[in-house]
């Protein structure tokens, strides 16, 4: 999945990872970036024939001293 962190599958499980790219307005936060395309990437789902999970990338959070 270009380079970022995913979840395992139990080898045979009939899946698919689906990375979702982030479709709101970044305005200067640090997010994850596809390495690829260089795209804003909110999160990863793993779809199964029984469920659905998801690993999120939230921003980064960051602070300033005065």
């Amino acid at each position: 999945m270009r380079g970022l962190t995913t979840p395992m599958v139990r080898v045979g499980t009939a899946a698919k990872l689906v990375l979702n790219e982030r479709e709101d307005y970044v305005n200067g936060e640090h997010v994850r970036l596809d390495p690829e395309r260089r795209r804003p990437v909110m999160s990863i789902s793993t779809v199964r024939d029984n469920g659905q999970d998801a690993v999120v990338f939230a921003p980064t959070a960051t602070a300033s001293g005065r």
